[in-house]
């Protein structure tokens, strides 16, 4: 079975310019729900917010997606991302800002995280980043170069970090 889905789509098509665009578009699955307005291949404007990634999966197969999330969220995490999505859907870099509570990434665990975020499928830049866990908090800045939006053995990464409360 699928993922129920629900909202409103409201789209507008100019022939003559060939642009497609949305607005005050929604759409909510049980744990998942999304705000987009904009012109496709040029910028939308996104609100995102989810307590398990798993509704979001069917959306990323539709788009061509075939790996898993490599962020995934325990049983009372959540995301929240607002920002803007443009250029191709191809090639589209991401910008705007990231809270997280309760998430995993590979074996990094955070209570809690932010950060302001620009990603290509080639780089993420992360700015005025802070990650809580288990009381010790880390407050930074960096890049990570990607291959394809993952990380990859061979990445560099640049990250400039302070860190409180380690044991």
């Amino acid at each position: 079975g699928g993922v129920p889905l629900e909202g409103q789509v409201s789209l507008r098509y100019e022939r003559a310019t060939n642009q497609l665009s949305l607005r005050d578009s929604r759409l909510r699955t049980p744990n998942a729900s999304i705000e987009v307005a904009g012109t496709l291949m040029q910028t939308l404007r996104v609100k995102f917010q989810a307590t398990n990634l798993d509704d979001v999966r069917p959306a990323m197969e539709f788009g061509g997606a075939t790996e898993p999330l490599p962020v995934r969220l325990d049983g009372k995490g959540s995301v929240q991302f607002e920002g803007t999505v443009s250029g191709s859907l191809q090639s589209p870099l991401v910008a705007g800002q990231v809270r997280a509570s309760s998430a995993i990434w590979g074996e990094l665990h955070a209570d809690a995280l932010s950060s302001t975020v620009v990603a290509s499928a080639e780089r993420l830049t992360l700015t005025r980043f802070s990650v809580t866990h288990e009381g010790a908090t880390a407050n930074g800045s960096g890049t990570i170069e990607l291959r394809n939006w993952k990380v990859s053995g061979a990445s560099a990464i640049d990250v400039r970090a302070e860190a409180r409360g380690m044991n």
